[in-house]
């Protein structure tokens, strides 16, 4: 029938992908479309099809692929002189940067992209692209900075009655009073977060919320309800393909498996961790480096050398799934 379809379908179904964490899917179909005769006559067809493929793989972690795809599809819509889609593509390619350590970058694309959402009066654009300028700044440790630009995206969230926004805002949020020391605040938003992601239907939203209240319950002493908490965050990120989360994840089970009394599976953990994260050239933020490290540090005295070292390189022989397996092994363990 009309070729054109098989890009106007996916294009279409980003959204309902995204949200339901069917991304392997995603891929593939839009890998097949990719080669369709139709779809490379057309560059707009061409261009759709690319950007909808990158932020799939935004998505999965895929960096590199992402910038890459994010790129082409950019001159194609610089060649086209279609403002739109070159404001939807910076916006994007802002968060591909930011995962391989480019914040500079990231930034950069990102303004430009706001400033042509609001030359076109795109309010759902500008909000997403404020909301992805407070990822950046939480990446560079700016966060009154962050809670600036998100407090925007949230504003402008509820005044659209955009829920998908308004709940990664609150996310966003939550991050931000987290690293600012203001736990119950962060608390606060994480609740809401989880609230209007259940809401909307919205299951990676859900897992995130679920994950960042795990963490409190951890760093609150309450292991129990972070088993679960973090348990169910674990299982959806593996069952929807959100590698970057499943491998926060997994760092945050070993934060668990220390505080249950099981310090080598706690390397063991970081170990198979930082190695999916080398793997496909995902890079964390500064202070979250930082802090990964004095963790390796405690975790080093509390085993003494030869024990810690014998559990890295066990650890780091893990592929990620094997990892969120063992992870997800913690609900077994007495405290």
């Amino acid at each position: 029938a009309d070729v054109l379809l098989a890009a106007k379908i996916p294009v279409a179904l980003q959204g309902f992908w995204l949200m339901r964490g069917r991304l392997s899917e995603a891929r593939d179909l839009l890998r097949q479309a990719q080669d369709l005769p139709g779809i490379q006559e057309s560059d707009q067809a061409r261009a759709n099809i690319l950007y909808t493929a990158a932020a799939m793989a935004v998505s999965q972690g895929d960096a590199a692929e992402a910038q890459s795809l994010l790129e082409t599809c950019l001159a194609l819509h610089r060649k086209l002189d279609d403002a739109k889609g070159v404001a939807n593509t910076l916006s994007t390619l802002s968060l591909a940067y930011l995962a391989s350590g480019r914040a500079d970058a990231a930034m950069a694309a990102e303004q430009e992209a706001i400033e042509l959402f609001r030359q076109q009066g795109h309010k759902v654009g500008e909000a997403i692209g404020l909301q992805h300028q407070g990822h950046i700044l939480i990446f560079q440790g700016q966060m009154a900075g962050a809670r600036r630009q998100v407090k925007q995206a949230l504003d402008l969230a509820q005044s659209m009655k955009n829920r998908e926004i308004e709940s990664e805002c609150e996310w966003l949020m939550a991050e931000v009073a987290r690293a600012e020391g203001d736990v119950w605040s962060a608390l606060a938003h994480q609740q809401r977060a989880l609230q209007i992601s259940r809401l909307v239907g919205d299951r990676s939203g859900e897992a995130k919320a679920l994950a960042g209240l795990g963490r409190h319950s951890l760093e609150q002493g309450d292991t129990e309800a972070a088993r679960e908490q973090l348990g169910q965050a674990l299982r959806a990120f593996k069952s929807y393909e959100m590698r970057p989360e499943l491998i926060g994840s997994v760092e945050d089970h070993a934060l668990l498996a220390q505080a249950l009394g099981s310090a080598d599976m706690a390397v063991r953990l970081l170990a198979a961790a930082q190695v999916a994260r080398e793997q496909v050239g995902l890079v964390v933020s500064p202070i979250r480096q930082a802090q990964t490290q004095a963790r390796q540090r405690d975790l080093r005295q509390q085993l003494g050398e030869a024990a810690f070292t014998q559990a890295w390189v066990e650890g780091s022989a893990w592929s990620l799934q094997s990892a969120a397996s063992t992870a997800g092994s913690l609900a077994l363990i007495t405290a």
